[in-house]
């Protein structure tokens, strides 16, 4: 398995005044949902459990108010975003694609769940320091809806304490290359993924997400 943060393939800044870190975001954002959205539909369409069908059904449709909240803060700031997934993302959507039945499930949720929860990291730190006002309008909804996604993709009870989190490893002269890892309690994301909750709740209700998806898991098969 490989890298769950995004490869930020080159892209051409227009406006003077945009902090790399800010563009990274962006770019890392807009390449997540080019490859979860078709892959999520692809989900709701072939798998084979309907809770499964019906979270990847929903973050197919959230996925695209990801990109237009990440496509306008870019085109307010001069940023133009990639137009397709990094080779590491299409790598996994392949992996879904080439798959079926319960396996398909599985690597789905799998897959959706740890790249959720790498990025979602580095969203809450852009959301925290950013001084652009479009950069934190997006930086939020990404937030808001990575979360979500992480709860639900939990809720189809597949998703693996393996894959909570996707870690690089050792630098080395070839292509990165990781696998799914669960971070320990003393680990620093445990530690800031315990303040973008608190940063949700301030600024998206995040009391509204888990009733949400409370309310799914109650009518889970």
């Amino acid at each position: 398995m490989v890298t769950a943060k995004a490869q930020v393939n080159s892209v051409r800044v227009v406006g003077q005044n945009v902090e790399p870190s800010d563009r990274e975001m962006l770019v890392q954002l807009a390449q997540h949902s080019l490859w979860q959205k078709p892959t999520s539909r692809e989900a709701s369409d072939r798998g084979k459990d309907a809770r499964v069908r019906k979270v990847a059904g929903q973050l197919a449709a959230e996925h695209a108010q990801l990109a237009q909240a990440v496509t306008q803060a870019a085109t307010q700031l001069g940023v133009n975003l990639p137009a397709e997934p990094t080779t590491e993302q299409k790598s996994w959507a392949n992996a879904v694609s080439s798959s079926s039945g319960g396996e398909l499930d599985r690597m789905y949720a799998n897959l959706a769940r740890a790249a959720d929860g790498s990025l979602v990291v580095q969203v809450a730190q852009a959301r925290a320091s950013t001084r652009s006002t479009p950069v934190r309008a997006a930086a939020q909804t990404g937030l808001t809806l990575l979360l979500k996604h992480m709860l639900l993709l939990e809720s189809t009870g597949l998703v693996k304490a393996t894959s909570l989190q996707m870690t690089e490893a050792p630098p080395v002269a070839q292509p990165r290359q990781s696998t799914p890892a669960t971070p320990d309690d003393s680990s620093p994301s445990i530690g800031l993924l315990t303040g973008i909750v608190a940063l949700v709740a301030a600024g998206a209700g995040a009391l509204w997400l888990v009733r949400a998806v409370g309310h799914h898991g109650e009518h889970r098969r």
